[in-house]
């Protein structure tokens, strides 16, 4: 995939929409729209766009990358696409979906719930 290859973890989001089920693929989290334009342009990423996705759904915030990796592996088995976005901090946040909608960040807390997720829907 041409993001690996560039240096860039991407993931997917899985959207149940009228047309079926797509997933997006998104790659990374950025301040604001300049940053992830920037990237685009320094890594040559053909056919990729700056889109905002402000919800997410929050794992949890780690400080240790064997407890993040634990738990983001417990999410990949079970089919979600999780992430990591680093803060300032120093710690370590692990999230599932980015939408548009808060809505369906919020369906997809409900469905995490229902699988025994604790997750929580927040504006990144």
């Amino acid at each position: 995939m041409q993001f690996r290859k560039k240096g860039i973890s991407p993931y997917a989001v899985k959207l149940d929409l009228s047309k079926g089920v797509w997933y997006r693929i998104y790659a990374g989290a950025y301040a604001d729209q300049q940053e992830g334009e920037k990237l685009i342009r320094e890594r040559n990423l053909r056919d990729a766009e700056v889109v905002k996705t402000p919800w997410a759904n929050l794992i949890g915030v780690y400080s240790s990358s064997g407890e993040i990796e634990s738990r983001a592996k417990h999410l990949r088995d079970l089919d979600y696409f999780p992430y990591v976005v680093n803060s300032r901090d120093g710690t370590r946040r692990l999230y599932v979906g980015a939408f548009y909608q808060k809505e369906r960040a919020e369906g997809l807390h409900e469905e995490l719930k229902a699988r025994g997720i604790d997750s929580k829907t927040v504006k990144r």
